[in-house]
């Protein structure tokens, strides 16, 4: 399901013009996003790291045109890869680091969990380490998680707060606690990482454009542009620039296997009284002419104490799609978000009353061959570089939360040992549970060639979700922070048979049979990490192998059993809810 985000792009196009009978030439109305967008007065404030950042209408035309390239044709690779090799030794002269990480959005969460774990890390940022004034939505439990992972207070980065979020489709809907029921001020926590990182001993490079790598077979060289040359080494990098990853690009050549376009507002105007709660995931209409089931999100901003009221609301509609060139443009994905406000939110008469604050729109890519593997045995990609988020996601906050240990423990083990390229990256091993979102996703959508009923996914969904409704948190929660397990995935499923079995070849001739073969392959899968993990983790101590290398191969192991079967899930925040 949906985390959030990284405000990307938003689009500026051309006026048309058009002949009056006079031959007078008058400028067409702009739509209704350019109006609204442009007549809004954004927070200035929202430059800083991550995707998205900058003004509205400027940065809808970057999301555009990257769009439009997405639709019409596969990835062009730059002529020299981001990453060569020399067989040369590295500069002596350079800053030699443990790790060097690409990216500070979600990057100096790696940095300070490995720095405080004791290895010596750089963190290069091409602005400033500066976090964007938004909120990111995280469960309860995943905060405290974070917390408790790095040993930190980050409570006063909370910027709102809230008991339940909705859950709707149809004529289904039901309420969940513990789903992105936090709003996290990313601009707050980056200050605060920054600060105990810096403290720590790290180094921030900051406006430092890394404009390639060179690997050496003892370090990575980041290089910098022509004037400032190259700035450090460092035995092991962490590419943590997200969807935009250079590196990844160049490894990415086909066009993505999915899209999640996203577009919305944080905007004031809204009935406070009743301003107190969000939907995780709802619809409130079918499949449109556009060949799209939109979905909505919904969070209160500015509510953090019991009993506060805010007029405060950021929303988002989104809708999975493939990036056949006949798609729409997100401009008018954008218009029906305004048409169908007033209709989603109904305290709002008209969207002329809406005070925008920030605005977003953004398109996410997704691919099954994820996490992705490169050729190199010392620069690993993580978070969303990797792709290693939910194929339903739209927000790598949650996954890198979720992953943060795991991976960290890898590389900080990994620094001492000289490993090769296949050790390396098994940190990127395939997980099931991971490949196994891929069919939700394409279930969720409908390609132009489709003649799918206009009430097929919500049918399903509801269907769907009201077993996981009945079958309780234990089923409900972890799917909805994007944790496929083996037993929430067969009750569910084996439910929804017995419920709807009229709805089993509908469902069939949707995702196709091919497709639904290679998803069975993942489930398979899934069954036997469980089993692995239940069976022959507990009997299994990696420690005990005196070759260090085998030994951390083990480690890793296990906890692809662990994570690719969704058992490292902690139920404990799910039984107190």
């Amino acid at each position: 399901m949906p985390k959030f985000l990284a405000i990307c792009s938003l689009l500026f196009v051309s006026h048309a013009f058009a002949l009056s009978p006079s031959t007078t030439k008058l400028a067409n109305p702009p739509s209704i996003t350019r109006r609204l967008l442009g007549d809004s007065n954004q927070n200035s404030k929202t430059v800083g790291g991550g995707a998205g950042a900058g003004d509205g209408l400027s940065m809808l035309q970057a999301a555009e045109k990257r769009w439009e390239m997405t639709r019409s044709s596969p990835p062009i690779s730059p002529p020299t890869p981001f990453i060569t090799k020399s067989t040369a030794p590295s500069p002596k002269s350079l800053d030699t680091f443990d790790v060097a990480i690409l990216g500070s959005t979600l990057g100096l969460i790696y940095a300070l969990k490995l720095q405080s774990m004791g290895s010596r890390v750089a963190v290069l940022e091409r602005g400033k380490v500066k976090g964007r004034v938004q909120e990111w939505n995280i469960g309860t439990g995943e905060f405290n998680s974070l917390q408790s992972s790095l040993g930190l207070d980050l409570t006063s980065a909370i910027g709102s707060s809230f008991e339940t979020n909705r859950v709707g489709f149809g004529d289904f809907e039901c309420r969940v606690k513990g789903v992105l029921d936090l709003g996290v001020k990313p601009d707050v926590m980056t200050e605060i990482l920054k600060a105990e990182f810096e403290r720590l001993g790290g180094t921030c490079f900051e406006d430092t454009s890394v404009v390639g790598l060179v690997e050496h077979p003892d370090a990575v060289v980041m290089k910098g542009v022509e004037e400032s040359g190259d700035v450090c080494k460092s035995k092991i990098v962490l590419d943590c620039t997200g969807n935009g990853s250079p590196i990844a690009r160049d490894y990415r050549k086909d066009k993505p296997s999915g899209i999640c376009v996203v577009v919305g507002t944080c905007a004031s105007g809204y009935d406070a009284d009743t301003n107190d709660f969000g939907d995780v995931i709802y619809t409130n209409g079918g499949i449109n002419e556009k060949n799209l089931q939109y979905f909505w999100e919904s969070f209160p901003v500015g509510k953090v104490k019991e009993g506060e009221v805010s007029d405060t609301k950021t929303t988002y509609m989104f809708t999975y799609l493939d990036a056949d060139s006949r798609r729409p443009t997100i401009e008018s994905i954008y218009d029906d978000y305004f048409d169908l406000l007033p209709a989603y939110q109904p305290s709002l008469k008209s969207v002329d009353d809406l005070k925008i604050i920030r605005s977003l729109s953004a398109f996410f890519p997704t691919y099954k061959a994820s996490p992705l593997k490169i050729d190199s045995n010392r620069v690993l990609l993580v978070g969303d570089a990797s792709g290693i988020q939910s194929p339903l996601s739209f927000g790598g906050f949650g996954a890198t939360t979720r992953h943060l240990t795991r991976i960290t423990k890898a590389v900080h083990e990994a620094v001492p040992l000289k490993l090769d390229r296949n050790e390396l990256q098994s940190i990127n091993e395939y997980l099931p549970n991971l490949s196994a979102a891929w069919m939700f996703q394409k279930a969720m959508m409908k390609t132009p060639d489709q003649s799918t009923d206009s009430g097929f996914i919500e049918r399903l969904l509801s269907g769907n979700f009201r077993v996981m409704d009945d079958m309780g948190p234990k089923t409900m929660v972890p799917f909805l922070q994007d944790v496929v397990r083996f037993d929430g995935l067969l009750g569910s499923l084996a439910g929804s048979f017995v419920a709807t079995p009229l709805e089993m070849p509908v469902i069939i001739g949707h995702v196709g049979l091919p497709a639904l073969v290679e998803w069975m392959g993942h489930v398979f899968a899934l069954g036997a990490y469980t089993l692995a993990d239940a069976l022959v983790s507990p009997n299994l101590d990696p420690d005990r192998i005196p070759d260090e290398k085998e030994s951390w191969i083990w480690k890793r192991r296990k906890e692809n059993w662990r994570y690719g079967s969704g058992n490292d899930f902690d139920f404990e925040e799910v039984r107190q809810n």
